[in-house]
């Protein structure tokens, strides 16, 4: 229960948040096909020769036979590059859209982007984190028991593991509302 309302409302507004920054900054989101471009200067390299079920055609020497070929454009790959961007930030998941990460100016547009990155990847200290969370459940349990030592005391009830199994019959969310505004109902039905 506390990992799904981690991930909904603490990971998933964040990686939201930073798919509008990213997108922002210039990273693709897009449905675009991938998209060919004029390079600036023409390259010319040997391609080898194939035969028809595409395996490579020898000379007498046992060499690939090649030709020449020109190469004019270029593809460029584009589409749904922001998305995933945040939540490989945000954990540890590694890979991207591109083969070169974080490296590609698609992925990393500005100094921006770079610092959110770089800040999202380079933890000097990831027990800092993970101290982070402990607290957190900490805080919680010491909250649950100050509340069932509480609820003890108004109700007059023996021990205060009576008032945590009555705040778990009342309050099943677990927000201590109901607990809390009907105590007078309980005390009532004593």
């Amino acid at each position: 229960m506390d990992a799904t309302r981690a991930t909904l409302w603490v990971l998933l507004p964040l990686a939201v948040a930073g798919t509008l920054v990213l997108v922002g900054q210039g990273v693709p989101l897009n449905f675009a096909p991938f998209t060919k471009a004029a390079v600036m200067q023409a390259v010319e390299y040997d391609e080898p020769v194939t035969d028809a079920e595409g395996k490579p055609v020898l000379e007498e020497q046992g060499q690939p036979r090649t030709k020449k070929a020109r190469l004019t454009e270029q593809v460029i790959a584009v589409g749904l590059v922001a998305i995933p961007e945040p939540i490989k930030n945000l954990g540890t998941n590694g890979g991207g859209f591109f083969n070169v990460n974080g490296a590609h100016p698609f992925e990393n547009p500005s100094p921006l982007t770079n610092l959110l990155e770089m800040r999202g990847r380079t933890r000097k200290r990831p027990g800092h984190d993970v101290l982070a969370g402990i607290a957190v459940l900490l805080d919680d349990a010491v909250h649950e028991a100050d509340l069932a030592q509480r609820l003890s005391k108004l109700l007059d009830l023996r021990s205060p593991l009576e008032s945590s199994a009555l705040i778990l019959l009342a309050d099943p969310d677990g927000d201590h509302g109901f607990a809390l505004r009907h105590r007078h109902a309980f005390i009532a039905h004593q």
